[in-house]
């Protein structure tokens, strides 16, 4: 059987279309796949936190305050004082040191036994009137010599050995003298108070050797 002309036309016609009909679909289902791989490719980028500021206790301690100075009355400062004196001779020896109103009256004997006076501040720490030599005979300078060269408890072993006796109170004088042949530190406690005590230390052994007591009702 023979076909039409018209017929054979269509049917080219169809057979044409078809493939074309098919790739434009393809072709759609490719920009909508691309276009959906896009926008789950391009969420929004998770915000940054902001820092919280560090409060006041997070922040770095502070350096601790400057250690307070010891008070006047202070072994430390009694010490300080005996050491300062020494050192303003060359060659010296602490030979009594008594605390009044705002600085110590020291003596302090060099090598030859002589005798210097000076005054020293009242913390301790530096010469306030420079040393005078006492002018002596010398007998004087032979007997402090023979002191000192018995005393060997310095001034911070004898104030060491009288707190072992009086623990509390304010020392305010320190004496090398001389005491049944020997020598001998003696160490005062609260000068012209009620509570005044003297400690009599050996200057050789460091030994306690007695307490003295001052009454309120002696004249």
């Amino acid at each position: 059987m023979s076909i039409g002309r018209n017929a054979r036309t269509s049917v080219l016609a169809a057979l044409i279309a078809g493939p074309l009909a098919l790739g434009l679909v393809a072709c759609g289902d490719d920009d909508d796949g691309g276009t959906g791989s896009s926008a789950e490719s391009s969420a929004a980028p998770t915000p940054t936190p902001t820092p919280t500021p560090a409060s006041p206790t997070d922040a770095s301690p502070t350096d601790a305050s400057p250690t307070t100075a010891a008070p006047a009355g202070d072994d430390a400062v009694v010490l300080a004082a005996a050491t300062t004196a020494a050192d303003a001779v060359p060659g010296g020896r602490l030979y009594s040191l008594d605390q009044v109103p705002q600085r110590w009256e020291a003596e302090v004997v060099d090598g030859d036994g002589r005798l210097f006076d000076l005054t020293v501040g009242g913390d301790g720490a530096a010469v306030t009137v420079d040393p005078v030599e006492d002018r002596d005979d010398a007998d004087d300078r032979a007997e402090r010599r023979r002191l000192l060269s018995e005393a060997t408890v310095d001034p911070a072993g004898a104030v060491e050995a009288a707190r072992t006796a009086v623990s509390s109170g304010t020392i305010t004088g320190l004496d090398l003298d001389e005491n049944a042949g020997r020598a001998v530190w003696d160490v005062q406690f609260d000068e012209n108070a009620a509570t005044e005590q003297t400690v009599t230390v050996d200057a050789a052994s460091g030994e306690v050797l007695g307490t003295e007591v001052e009454n309120e009702d002696d004249d």
